[in-house]
């Protein structure tokens, strides 16, 4: 079997639904955030050094949080973190119209975007 070099092995995060029923939030509120990182377009959404939690968007209910798996932090665009929130929207959208999710910034295996309710986060 070859040896794999350690170096060539990236940062890779599983995208999640949930975790909790307390984390689902109206979809609505979630795509208005959706729609609000991707006007952003190039401007940087950056997630604080020690696993800090940066708040992104707030909309109605929902939130949509970032935090860096490096503790020095990490930024991506702020449409790559919209690209995040996106996947949440299409793959965890339960019946009721509810969301929750946490997926990687596109090419950003360092920075996990959050899609939830606010309370879920203890924001008010």
């Amino acid at each position: 079997m070859p040896k794999v070099k350690t170096s060539s092995i990236e940062a890779r995060f599983e995208p999640k639904c949930g975790p909790v029923d307390s984390a689902y939030v109206n979809v609505n509120d979630v795509i208005a955030c959706y729609n609000h990182l991707k006007k952003l377009n190039t401007q940087k959404c950056v997630a604080p050094s020690g696993l800090g939690i940066a708040h992104f968007c707030y909309a109605g209910k929902a939130e949509v949080t970032g935090q860096s798996l490096n503790p020095k932090g990490s930024s991506s665009y702020c449409r790559d973190v919209a690209s995040a929130v996106l996947w949440s929207v299409d793959h965890c959208t339960r019946g009721d119209q509810s969301v929750a999710g946490f997926n990687a910034a596109g090419g950003n295996g360092d920075l996990i975007v959050g899609s939830t309710s606010k309370s879920y986060i203890g924001s008010k």
